[in-house]
């Protein structure tokens, strides 16, 4: 599999998402107010399975910050 330059990354307060310029994209349910603190692992174990070079450029977008787990959206 060719490595992926670039990663969209989408964290929501329920899923995950990842995709490439290449057309691969991946979801998975997370609930991140559960568990907070296994954020940046489960966007790791996301971006292996799509196949992302670990120098790959991100581009991100988050609407969880609106969790509960969150004292506020700053």
């Amino acid at each position: 599999m060719a490595k992926r330059t670039w990663i969209g990354l989408d964290v929501g307060g329920a899923n995950l998402k990842a995709a490439d310029g290449s057309g691969g994209a991946i979801s998975k349910p997370f609930a991140l107010w559960r568990q907070p603190d296994q954020l940046s692992t489960e966007i790791a174990a996301l971006v292996a399975l799509l196949g992302c070079d670990d120098q790959a450029a991100v581009a991100l977008t988050m609407t969880g910050e609106l969790a509960d787990c969150f004292a506020n959206n700053a």
